[in-house]
């Protein structure tokens, strides 16, 4: 679910809720217009069109770590936190 409010108002109204059809999402973040989620149960890296309104591209991730946090840097190298406190890099994610 995505919530667009206004933190100047009291009370927040729900704009729009994403059915992306998965569940247990434990990190966002959006590029492009892409909106990326890991699941840490499933061990995927999700890729959602905000525009077309789907999903785009799954990746399955190692299931020796339990992703939460998720995130990119400038170079397009992409960082995902574990519980375990590690944080895991891609490199030029988002040049491939």
């Amino acid at each position: 679910m995505i919530i667009d409010y206004d933190l100047k108002q009291k009370k927040q109204k729900i704009e729009n809720i994403i059915d992306h059809g998965f569940i247990d999402i434990a990190g966002l973040a959006v590029y492009n217009d892409i909106l990326f989620m890991v699941s840490d149960k499933k061990s995927l890296l999700i890729q959602y069109d905000l525009k077309l309104k789907k999903v785009i591209k799954k990746e399955k991730l190692q299931k020796k770590f339990a992703q939460e946090g998720i995130t990119f840097d400038n170079a397009g190298n992409l960082y995902i936190a574990d519980d375990k406190g590690q944080v895991l890099k891609i490199e030029k994610y988002l040049k491939n």
